[in-house]
């Protein structure tokens, strides 16, 4: 059944990304070219079967009818685009923007395409997405500019335009994240687990990817119908942009209106992908993280402090300890603590490997190592350092954003606090502490 499933899924989301545009077919020729009428617009491609539209069909059908004028062919992802400038806009509006326009198959392009100066009368439907850089206009039909044509087109569409189903997933390509929220349904931790499919259509790649919580919006299905959690019921597909997540990887995405008993959910922005560090920088998601129950960083790991003084050695005693020694012994404290049970945290460390620490002092840093960190002015000093702590533990009770424990290795200490700690020599004393 759920290899079926698979595949329904995988031929609808085909026949979604081919109802978008066919490909535009090459430019054949650089010179101008006539505008043909309505009667003699080439035939569609032989051997494709398409369903015979009348001009009256195509006039009703259009979210869009201007007379424009052709300026330039541009080279996209998914191939020419055709801009146009609009002259009069005869049925719905375009804001004021340039048409992109691309092939629908009906229309062959692009002889029917005129690069001289006449206006024309383009007949299209509009279509957005977030994996645009903007509105994409199939053509359906063009036309000469004629009075005729003109009456025609004001006949039909006299008794005002019909309503056109839309898709309902809003979206804004905004960057900024009051905007983002605004059209966000959706806030989930997920871990793409392999490719579905790569886009032919945008330059996205789909992937397969597991829920590890659900911190706004739709509640986990298994435990809506009162039943154990199935993986099943985890598994979730997303259209990424290329090259912005890994397999394995964990990243909070922010969603667009979901479509009921689909498992294709959209992003609400090209900005709404990012790591947990990432979010905790941004006061509204890390207000959200808080909100959700995630623990403060670190699993609220407490200020640790290690000495110098007090050495047994004679050989340790000659000179300060390094700050690499101070930090392994720090970050020694922070899994010996987690190992503890503390009423601040869901959960506790049982075992852990491999801890090792690296550490950059934070006035070595140039500026973007420090924008990267997001370092605050009074985390700069001769006498600090960042420490990144690395380590695998496995742990009981529930911890964010991994969930209940599975007795698996977890490689991710951080949780909704930004990267790294912050160690503080004074003197001969070093503190360690989660960075805020």
């Amino acid at each position: 059944m759920k290899r079926f499933l698979t595949l329904l899924i995988a031929l609808a989301l085909a026949l979604s990304l081919a109802a978008c545009a066919k490909q535009p077919a090459p430019a054949t020729t650089a010179e101008p070219s006539p505008v043909p009428s309505a009667e003699q617009t080439p035939a569609p491609d032989a051997g494709l079967d398409r369903i015979p539209q009348s001009h009256e069909d195509i006039v009703l059908g259009s979210t869009n009818i201007v007379t424009a004028r052709y300026v330039e062919t541009v080279q996209a992802f998914r191939g020419d685009e055709y801009v146009y400038e609009v002259r009069e806009e005869l049925k719905g509006s375009a804001d004021g923007e340039p048409l992109h326009v691309i092939t629908s198959g009906y229309v062959s392009l692009p002889s029917a395409m005129p690069v001289s100066g006449d206006d024309v009368i383009l007949f299209l439907s509009g279509y957005d997405s977030v994996y645009q850089e903007h509105v994409l206009y199939i053509l359906t039909d063009i036309a000469e500019d004629t009075e005729a044509e003109r009456s025609l087109i004001a006949s039909l569409c006299a008794g005002g335009a019909p309503d056109h189903d839309e898709d309902g997933r809003k979206f804004t390509r905004s960057d900024d994240i009051g905007d983002i929220l605004e059209v966000t349904e959706s806030i989930f931790f997920v871990r793409p687990e392999e490719v579905f499919v790569v886009g032919t259509q945008a330059p996205t790649t789909t992937y397969t990817c597991t829920v590890l919580a659900r911190l706004r919006g739709e509640p986990d299905p298994a435990e809506v119908l009162g039943i154990s959690a199935d993986p099943e019921f985890s598994e979730i597909l997303i259209p990424f942009f290329n090259d912005t997540v890994t397999i394995g990887g964990r990243y909070l995405v922010l969603l667009a209106k979901h479509r009921e008993r689909s498992k294709i959910y959209t992003l609400s922005s090209p900005y709404s992908v990012m790591t947990q560090e990432e979010a905790a920088q941004i006061p509204e998601l890390r207000a959200i993280l808080e909100e959700a129950g995630y623990d403060t960083p670190a699993g609220n790991t407490k200020l640790c402090c290690y000495s110098d003084s007090g050495r047994e050695t004679s050989a340790e005693a000659d000179g300060l300890l390094t700050p690499e020694q101070a930090a392994s012994e720090l970050a020694k404290m922070v899994m010996d603590d987690l190992c503890t049970e503390s009423g601040e945290r869901t959960f506790r460390v049982t075992e852990y490997r491999g801890l090792s620490v690296d550490v950059v002092q934070t006035t070595a840093m140039d500026e973007e190592t420090r924008s990267l960190y997001f370092l605050s002015e009074d985390e700069i000093g001769r006498n600090k350092w960042i420490v990144e702590i690395s380590v695998e533990y496995k742990y009981e009770g529930v911890k964010s954003p991994t969930g209940p424990s599975n007795g698996e290795w977890i490689d991710v200490l951080y949780q909704g606090s930004p990267m790294g700690f912050l160690m503080v020599r004074d003197g001969n004393d070093y503190s360690l502490r989660p960075r805020a």
